[in-house]
């Protein structure tokens, strides 16, 4: 699969993910414009806070796992990463386990934090029912990092896990797939390994990039 390939299927991704939230903020506009009731107005002003709030929670996140967040040389903070997720997680099933002392580590680039992300967001949807990721990061001196999801049914779809395994997929590869492609990609731009393995009911995910 060229890069192009992959920019399209990002492209579509974010898309889809976005136009839900977008969609209730005109919706609620709607209702506002036509209601005199106050408690139906109250109802329309809550679901334009929420969805203005989630669609915020994931253009923030995206603009990290996905894009050129800061600009060439600008470093990303842990801290900064964890919260995006955390926010990203919060109105879903997903509990996010990351540590101070997975926070407090210095010398990962932006490809690293990338790849985190990206790994946080595979994890999470590889859990329908819910559960809880928890995120490990190491870099002495290469950059380590792992997410361990525990949930009910969790597990990578085939699509994600052959992409993940080599980093190309099936012609007909979905949007949903584009963040196992990602990573794959990024790891293998530095000459890193990706692993991941399964049991039951839980996932594991590991990167390291020298």
């Amino acid at each position: 699969m060229q890069d192009m390939d992959l920019i399209a299927l990002i492209c579509s991704r974010l898309c889809h993910d976005l136009v839900g939230p977008v969609g209730a903020v005109g919706n609620g506009v709607e209702v506002l414009a036509e209601e005199d009731d106050p408690e139906m107005q109250k109802q329309a002003l809550e679901l334009l806070a929420h969805s203005a709030d989630l669609a915020a929670h994931r253009l923030k996140f995206y603009r990290l796992a996905f894009g050129a967040a800061g600009g060439a040389g600008v470093e990303i903070s842990l801290g900064e990463a964890r919260q995006v997720a955390a926010d990203f997680l919060a109105d879903g099933r997903v509990d996010l386990d990351w540590p101070d002392a997975a926070v407090a580590i210095s010398g990962l680039d932006k490809t690293a934090v990338k790849t985190l992300l990206n790994l946080i967001l595979l994890g999470a949807e590889a859990m329908p029912r819910g559960g809880t990721l928890s995120v490990a990061v190491e870099a002495d001196p290469a950059a380590r990092l792992t997410v361990h999801g525990r949930g009910a049914g969790a597990r990578l779809g085939d699509a994600q896990a052959v992409a993940l395994r080599t980093g190309e997929g099936p012609d007909d590869l979905q949007p949903k797939a584009s963040p196992a492609l990602l990573v794959a990609r990024l790891v293998a731009n530095v000459n890193g390994a990706l692993a991941y393995e399964h049991g039951d009911d839980e996932i594991l995910l590991r990167a390291e990039l020298a």
